[in-house]
């Protein structure tokens, strides 16, 4: 503080540096919180159709899950539309030392169809989310090699994905 001639102190100017360091970051912060949602709002879709196999289903249940329309997550979430379903015997490899050694050294497996379970594929179109190069339903991923716990009326069990074609793609623009 500077003592002026009249007697009357005087405070020096100082720049309140805390005050000007909160005031951006909170301009950074609206900054990007509003680059945020400005860019969420676009969501990529996508309508693929994919394969599903469900192997050793007893055929008690092959023909609920070959006739259904719609697929299941176990949640209750829709999978998406059944376009097709194809039912066939299920084989069964069995393997015997003595029947099933091959000149050379080599093993093989006996094949035989098994009389009480079924195979069945289903092939599904649903429209998905694109995100990060990968497909979504309802939040979970579907890609070519995974498994699936999926369901319909009178049936539950696992699946694997076969195959995963994009049939058309599209942008909403949604807020």
């Amino acid at each position: 503080m500077d003592m002026r001639t009249d007697g009357k102190q005087t405070k020096k100017f100082r720049l309140p540096l805390f005050d000007i360091a909160l005031l951006l970051l909170i301009a950074i912060a609206v900054a990007g919180a509003s680059y945020w949602v400005s860019t969420r709002g676009e969501i990529e879709t996508a309508v693929v159709e994919y394969t599903v196999r469900f192997e050793q289903v007893d055929n008690s249940y092959s023909g609920a899950l070959a006739q259904s329309k719609e697929l299941f997550f176990t949640s209750g979430l829709s999978m998406g539309e059944v376009v097709t379903s194809r039912v066939t015997r299920s084989t069964e490899k069995t393997f015997d030392l003595h029947t099933s050694y091959v000149e050379g050294g080599e093993y093989r497996y006996n094949e035989t169809g098994s009389a009480n379970k079924s195979d069945v594929l289903l092939k599904v179109r649903v429209t998905v989310e694109v995100r990060n190069g990968g497909y979504f339903v309802q939040s979970n991923r579907i890609a070519a090699g995974m498994t699936v716990d999926a369901m319909v009326a009178g049936f539950a069990g696992q699946g694997e994905i076969l195959s995963v074609k994009q049939i058309a793609g599209e942008t909403d623009n949604q807020p």
